[in-house]
């Protein structure tokens, strides 16, 4: 199939090049009235993959590949579709005087052929922004309608914080460690529980975002124990963000860590609000949390007040009110506790109307720095993850979107409870005040 393209590499002077030319046209054209679209696609990848860098050679074949894109435009098919998804790619593209409009027809037509929930989203999302870039802005409306809707009926499989399938013998199993682990806990004294629960939990994160895949490969179904992936948001006014997409392992391994770290939750949950809430000759629990963060992480008292309403709403049994404070104050806790490691906090771009420090995702990149990896990938899964693979909760929180059964739900403040927790990992035992 080649053999044209191995002659004109082989005889790249002018004056022994035509023959081969003239042969290269011959069979495109021969492709293209048999319709073996197939071919011409990878005719035209290995022309262009070859030929990449020289201009010339490259513009003799363009008018081809114009007529190729023409044709497959005029099918509705899956496979003229996915093969024009493939030919934009390539450098002739480009020069259509329309391509932006082109490919946003592409990106949109995909999503009929598209199985996955999340690639339609993401290519709708696609359309739009080609669409705005050619200036259509019907189209860009039209598309903007749709991708609303479809991510308003796929937010119906959100983040859920209790087990589906609690007979699961994987999910049992897990479950099964962990209450070994929270009797360990139990035993313990008050002044000891909180170093161990620091400590068990850092230790447990670590663990489980850190592991490769493999590790888990005889838990078998644990996938099914829980339903937890969501990629999307949806903010007040419409605007989508779909996150990147992500492959099939990556989804596979998010999916058994979530089973492990929210089977880890719902255990400790309630034995760690009840222990915050109670008191023994005097000694207040939350009193010596509180103070525990206020002296390591420097805290002034406007920050020691955020965190300490926010227990206090806890331990009260009114979880949204607590995350009302946590979710926005994470951000502010994390800086602080990186300008106190020396890292510049200060956005480079900062001027009149732009905001003094960096962006959330920056801070979380620099605390890869500082902390664990397992430490920062729960951060980023609990608060925000632009890959899609977490929960997101302080970005849907902040946007207005966190669904009202998550944020009343006494599991997802005890996540946010334990990130706080994780600021403070250095510590001691003999740190816990007395």
């Amino acid at each position: 199939m080649f053999e044209e393209i191995q002659s004109l590499r082989d005889n790249l002077e002018p004056k022994l090049r035509g023959k081969a030319v003239d042969c290269i046209k011959k069979r495109i054209q021969e492709l293209i009235k048999k319709k073996d679209w197939n071919q011409v696609s990878s005719f035209f990848s290995e022309y262009a993959n070859i030929f990449t860098e020289n201009i010339p050679l490259l513009n003799i074949i363009k008018q081809e590949f114009n007529s190729v894109i023409d044709a497959l435009f005029k099918s509705g098919t899956s496979n003229e579709t996915i093969l024009l998804n493939h030919l934009q790619a390539l450098p002739w593209f480009d020069d259509f005087t329309d391509s932006n409009y082109r490919r946003g027809c592409i990106a949109e037509r995909m999503v009929e052929f598209s199985k996955s929930v999340l690639i339609k989203i993401s290519k709708l999302q696609e359309a739009r922004t080609c669409y705005r870039n050619a200036h259509r802005e019907d189209d860009v409306k039209r598309v903007q309608k749709i991708l609303t809707d479809k991510v308003k009926s796929f937010r119906s499989n959100t983040v859920q914080f209790s087990p589906v399938l609690q007979n699961n013998p994987c999910y049992v199993k897990s479950q099964e460690e962990i209450l070994k682990k929270l009797k360990k806990w139990q035993d313990q004294n008050d002044e000891i529980k909180f170093w161990n629960l620091k400590s068990e939990f850092s230790d447990f994160i670590i663990a489980i975002f850190d592991t490769p895949l493999k590790t888990y490969n005889n838990m078998g179904s644990i996938m099914e124990s829980f339903v937890v992936i969501k990629k999307v948001e949806l903010s007040q006014d419409g605007r989508v963000n779909a996150g990147d997409v992500v492959s099939q392992g990556e989804r596979n391994n998010y999916h058994i860590n979530q089973n492990l770290l929210l089977t880890y939750l719902n255990v400790f949950s309630k034995p760690v609000k009840e222990w915050l809430s109670s008191q023994e000759n005097d000694f207040q629990i939350v009193e010596c949390v509180g103070e525990t963060f206020k002296q390591h992480l420097n805290w002034d008292e406007n920050s020691y007040e955020y965190f300490m309403h926010g227990i206090n709403a806890w331990i009260s049994g009114y979880p949204e009110v607590a995350l009302s404070f946590w979710l926005p104050f994470f951000e502010t806790a994390l800086r602080n506790q990186l300008c106190s490691f020396g890292e510049d906090i200060i956005n480079p771009n900062s001027r009149s109307g732009i905001e003094d420090f960096i962006i959330f995702d920056g801070l979380i990149k620099r605390a890869y720095k500082h902390y664990d990896r397992g430490i920062v990938e729960y951060w980023r899964t609990v608060f925000a993850t632009p890959n899609g693979l977490g929960w997101n909760l302080r970005n849907e929180f902040c946007h207005g979107i966190l669904p009202i059964s998550i944020m009343k739900s006494d599991v997802s403040a005890f996540a946010v409870f334990n990130a706080y927790l994780l600021l403070i990992i250095f510590l001691r035992p003999t740190d816990f005040p007395q």
